[in-house]
C-alpha cells in the first residue's frame, strides 16, 4: 500500500480522503428491475475502512466506489477484484476527521460498452454484522443476471474504529 497519513491515502497514483460511513440505498430504474441498487455507506470519524471483495461470474465483474475525494474501481473475472491499473487486491482508507460517505456501484460485462448493472442480492442489509464499539462489516453479493444464484460478485466492506468508544458494552 502507499503512502498514508491521518487524512488521506494514496494508491495507484490516486488520493482519497477515508472516512467512516452509515448504510443506505436507492433504486435506480432500468431493464432489468432489480438491478442498479446505489449502496451508500456512511463512516463516522476515527474509522478505518477497508473495501475487498471476488469475482466469480462467466463475465467481468466490476464494483465503483465513489466519494467525494474520488473514483476507484474494482474488477475481475473468476479471481480477486483489483483495483483498475494495478494488482492492488483492496481498498484501504485510514481515518478522518470528519464523517463521509462511499457509494458503491456493481456492474458485470466482457467490453466497457457491455456492462451492465449487476443486481445486489436483497438481503445484503441482514449481512451486517455490528461489534458495538468496535467494528461494522457488510457483505454484499451481486447477480449478472443469468443464473441467479448471487454469487458473481461478493464484497466485503469492514469499518473498524480507531480510538476507544466512551462506553463499551457487553461482556468481555
Amino acid at each position: 500500500m502507499s503512502n498514508t497519513t491521518k487524512s488521506k491515502t494514496t494508491m495507484s497514483n490516486t488520493t482519497m480522503s477515508n472516512t467512516p460511513l452509515a448504510m443506505s440505498n436507492t433504486k435506480i430504474s432500468n431493464a432489468l428491475g432489480n438491478a442498479g441498487e446505489v449502496i451508500r455507506i456512511v463512516v463516522e470519524p476515527d474509522t478505518l475502512v477497508i473495501i475487498a471483495g471476488t469475482a466469480t461470474g462467466s463475465v467481468t465483474q466490476r464494483v465503483t466506489v465513489l466519494s467525494n475525494e474520488g473514483k476507484w474501481v474494482l474488477s475481475g473475472e473468476n479471481d480477486v477484484l483489483t483495483l483498475e491499473g494495478s494488482e492492488e487486491q483492496c481498498l484501504t482508507f485510514p481515518p478522518c476527521d470528519k464523517k463521509a460517505s462511499f457509494i458503491l456501484l456493481f456492474e458485470s460485462g466482457t467490453l466497457e460498452a457491455d456492462f451492465n448493472d449487476a443486481e445486489v442480492a436483497p438481503d445484503y442489509k441482514a449481512n451486517k454484522h455490528v461489534v458495538e464499539g468496535f467494528a461494522t462489516y457488510y457483505t454484499f453479493h451481486a447477480e449478472q443476471g443469468d443464473d441467479q444464484d448471487y454469487h458473481d460478485t461478493t464484497l466485503s466492506v469492514v469499518l473498524i474504529g480507531a480510538t476507544k468508544p466512551e462506553t463499551v458494552t457487553g461482556d468481555y
